[in-house]
């Protein structure tokens, strides 16, 4: 039997393993294995090829699905991890020769694509969770709030108010979902490509991820979300889901612009740890004119490539 495929079962069993907290809701919260699904998948795929990725995607799938049978949990193990993880790694291998040499695939336009496949995924989540009906969704955000109430009220005691919490949960729901598909998909495949490179087996060379440049037809997916987001119902909270996506692509834009105009620069270290021990202290107080900062910071240098002015990528510099 070949190789690769006795690899890509492996990996899709790994990936099942991982994957198993989502069968016991319970456990799923506290479970930080469960952000690692897609790295075998990721791993394998660039490693040894995409085909192997595809093949752990419907192993992880059918080892979910066959002992529960669950069709359904399958289906979202498929959909919702193996096949974007696939996607996203086989773009990353995509290249072609030309008269420079190798051509690959930009990771800037990756991270378009993830802001594309985080956004779709969370509205097939709004849209067949709720059986496209508001009210279901209403009443499922409700029904989460009663069975969190008593302990709400215990911490919160007279500050609680029912009404405020529900809106929270409501409006911020979506936005939390994708942004953990968005950052779990991005931060497995940030990690695989680094282990991947190490291994010599990867066709291409290692990503420098700060020379990222994701295109300017993301402004375009900006103005969608926003616009949804004004509206009322599902499509509001789609909005709200395509909105939250493009911000953390452009809070990454900004975070890798800083990683990017300061290879050489003394104490390099130094600026680096201050801008993320800030971004850790600000996010801890709730405070979030960093992050904005970092987002316009993005927006500008898609817009207007300033980081040309610090001349050409160097893949040796640090990252």
């Amino acid at each position: 039997m070949n190789t690769n495929f006795l690899i890509g079962i492996l990996a899709g069993l790994v990936t099942a393993l991982l994957a198993s907290p989502l069968l016991v809701p319970d456990v799923m919260p506290v479970s930080v294995l469960v952000y690692f699904t897609p790295f075998p998948i990721f791993f394998v795929s660039l490693a040894w090829r995409h085909q192997t990725g595809l093949i752990a995607s419907l192993v992880g799938a059918l080892a979910l699905m066959l002992p529960t049978q669950n069709f359904s949990m399958g289906m979202v193990m498929l959909v919702g991890i193996g096949l974007p993880s696939w996607g996203l790694a086989y773009l990353l291998l995509l290249g072609r020769q030309t008269n420079r040499g190798m051509e690959w695939y930009p990771f800037g336009n990756i991270l378009f694509c993830l802001v594309l496949i985080a956004s779709a995924l969370v509205a097939a989540i709004l849209l067949v969770g709720s059986n496209l009906n508001y009210e279901n969704y209403t009443a499922y955000i409700n029904a989460m709030l009663d069975a969190a109430e008593p302990a709400l009220k215990e911490s919160f005691q007279d500050n609680y108010d029912h009404d405020k919490f529900f809106m929270m949960l409501h409006s911020g729901l979506p936005s939390l979902q994708t942004s953990v598909i968005f950052l779990t998909l991005f931060l497995n495949l940030w990690l695989a490509n680094r282990i991947a490179s190490r291994t010599k087996r990867m066709p291409r060379p290692r990503v420098f991820v700060p020379a990222t440049r994701i295109p300017p037809a993301i402004m375009g997916i900006a103005f969608i979300g926003i616009a949804l987001a004004f509206m009322d119902g599902l499509f509001g909270l789609i909005g709200l889901g395509i909105r939250s996506a493009v911000y953390l692509a452009l809070f990454i834009q900004g975070l890798m612009f800083i990683h990017f105009a300061t290879p050489q620069k003394p104490g390099r270290g130094l600026i680096l740890t201050a801008v993320y021990l800030t971004i850790g202290l600000t996010t801890a107080l709730q405070t979030t004119v960093l992050i904005y900062a970092l987002v316009g910071l993005g927006v500008v240098d898609i817009l207007f490539n300033i980081r040309s002015k610090f001349g050409p990528a160097n893949p040796a510099a640090p990252q």
